[in-house]
């Protein structure tokens, strides 16, 4: 049996500084990081406020497109001693200090309360700040898209300052795109989805590549406030291997299994070998790829028997037999290629490899009692209690989740959500 972890309880303090308003009173504090679906992370939380006196003013504020600025503070503290809204002596360290922009959406008042509980999402002011800029809207002459990239990191730091990013990157010399664009424009709507255009629109990787803004990611070697992780998923061991099994911070007991979902549908076209017509400008110019011949296709006979089954009534029986045939199939396919057929004919096959011999299932778990760095997007991890040697387990989201268990303190306890991508293990050929 795995030994029991170190318990860790957090105060959150929050301070609305144009309002003047202080407090520990949190109900709750997510955290969402969703690497593939969002472009960084953002945060609400739930506070009891005054109606009169604060909840209205700060509804106004935001209203009137106003961004108050809220001092968020995340204290570790010692679970052995108690903690009151007047008691400082439990407080250990502090593991998270931010500022964020907010907006603030009241809830319903209880009529027999003078309080509403009031949901404010937050968001990095850089973040904001990236969101409303366009400063990297700029030409790039006879460079590759990864290239371009790097460019653009540059250009954060440059822009907001050396200690302001820190990079990641994951299988980032693995099936790099090399065609030389003549010339890149990076016209996108803002500075924050620069990476998603250079990725998706112009192909920097020819396997799947995503890149996410983390400003949550709590690690020994953190060197900045926001890291901006690129992760190509072509290589489970390209990730660093933690053994959850071991980890003296992660309770496996504690680790719940919630939901599988297969990654790719056996009958979504890129599970299938067709001809493709290859599109390099959506509107007007379309290339035909090479035919890339005939694909085997199943067929099955069946030898037909009859056999009595009453004296006046038979019912026809057969054996079916599977057997394949090479048989032409239409084009049925569209790939969209700012390079050449070549390369998104290549492309077509790498990702069609990960689906097929790489990547086996989405898996959510959730898990209670643990410490925010626990789980990363550059780690696999091994939850399986059935398959302990299987390190196959890759962080795509994760929810960092503070809750109460005791209304009347303000000691919360961290618990987390994730969702994984399944590798496929090492001796699974299937």
């Amino acid at each position: 049996m795995a030994q029991p972890k170190p318990e860790n309880s957090f105060e959150i303090r929050v301070k609305i500084q144009e309002l003047d308003i202080e407090t520990r009173d949190i109900t709750y504090f997510y955290v969402y990081r969703t690497a593939i679906v969002k472009h960084g992370s953002f945060a609400s939380m739930t506070i009891p406020l005054n109606l009169t006196t604060e909840a209205l003013p700060l509804e106004n504020l935001t209203q009137k497109s106003k961004t108050p600025t809220l001092e968020l503070e995340i204290w570790l503290t010692d679970p052995s001693q108690p903690t009151t809204n007047r008691n400082y002596k439990s407080i250990k360290k502090i593991i998270q200090k931010k500022y964020y922009i907010i907006s603030c959406i009241p809830g319903s008042r209880d009529p027999n309360s003078q309080t509403i509980s009031t949901n404010l999402i937050l968001i990095n002011p850089i973040f904001l700040k990236m969101n409303r800029a366009n400063g990297f809207n700029r030409i790039q002459e006879s460079q590759t898209a990864y290239d371009v990239l790097l460019e653009y990191e540059d250009y954060l730091k440059g822009h907001y300052g050396d200690t302001a990013f820190e990079f990641k990157k994951i299988g980032d010399g693995i099936n790099l795109n090399d065609y030389v664009y003549e010339q890149l424009m990076c016209r996108v709507e803002n500075d924050f989805k620069i990476p998603d255009y250079l990725l998706l629109k112009k192909k920097a990787f020819n396997s799947y590549t995503y890149y996410f803004f983390d400003d949550f990611r709590i690690t020994d070697d953190k060197e900045a406030d926001i890291c901006g992780m690129l992760i190509n998923l072509i290589d489970k061991e390209q990730f660093n291997q933690i053994d959850a099994h071991t980890d003296k911070y992660i309770d496996i007991q504690d680790m719940s299994i919630k939901k599988v979902k297969s990654c790719f549908n056996p009958l979504s076209p890129i599970m299938q070998s067709n001809s493709r017509v290859i599109t390099k400008d959506k509107d007007t110019l379309k290339e035909r790829n090479a035919d890339p011949g005939p694909t085997r296709t199943e067929q099955i006979k069946s030898s037909v028997s009859e056999e009595d089954v009453h004296e006046d009534r038979k019912i026809k029986t057969g054996i079916p037999e599977l057997s394949f045939l090479d048989k032409d199939v239409a084009d049925i396919l569209n790939l969209y290629a700012p390079d050449s057929k070549e390369k998104a004919n290549e492309r077509y096959k790498i990702v069609q490899e990960q689906a097929t011999d790489i990547l086996r299932a989405f898996c959510t778990w959730e898990g209670h009692k643990c410490y925010p760095d626990v789980f990363q997007f550059d780690r696999r991890y091994n939850f399986s209690k059935d398959a302990k040697t299987e390190l196959i387990h890759m962080p795509i989201s994760i929810i960092n989740i503070f809750r109460k268990e005791n209304p009347n303190e303000t000691k919360m306890f961290h618990g987390v959500r994730l969702q994984t991508i399944k590798f496929k293990p090492n001796d699974d050929d299937f």
